[in-house]
């Protein structure tokens, strides 16, 4: 994205903190939030594939179809909901945290769902 564009779209959230309408302290907390989030993936044996630095956190599950089905399931489960994408070739869970009103309990019960969505069997592998 050229520079002048991403200038435009952070300058409400950087208005916003400056504002105090979203704290910068909240800020600082998501991003310890999406480090926690991607250490307990990457504990768990699954690729973050970002440097993890304010608020996304990218991560596959094994192969484009597999992490697509622990997208689908987690978004059917309805804990939180989490997008994909490709980045740098490889399909990705998008994780995002930006609302204010997310807490650390919001957090735990997530990361847990999306941990326990990727256990479950792949569709198609005789045990789903």
């Amino acid at each position: 994205m050229p520079r002048s564009e991403s200038s435009i779209f952070r300058r409400p959230f950087r208005a916003a903190c400056a504002s105090g309408a979203y704290p910068l302290e909240r800020v600082v907390g998501e991003s310890a939030e999406h480090r926690a989030d991607a250490a307990g993936l990457r504990a768990a044996g699954y690729a973050v594939l970002n440097d993890v630095v304010l608020n996304q956190v990218l991560v596959a599950f094994g192969d484009a179809e597999r992490t697509r089905q622990v997208i689908a399931r987690l978004q059917q489960e309805g804990t939180c909901w989490c997008g994909g994408t490709v980045w740098q070739g490889q399909t990705a869970m998008r994780i995002s945290i930006s609302s204010w009103a997310t807490t650390d309990e919001d957090v735990e019960r997530s990361l847990d769902a999306m941990l326990r969505v990727a256990r479950e069997p792949a569709a198609g592998d005789g045990r789903a």
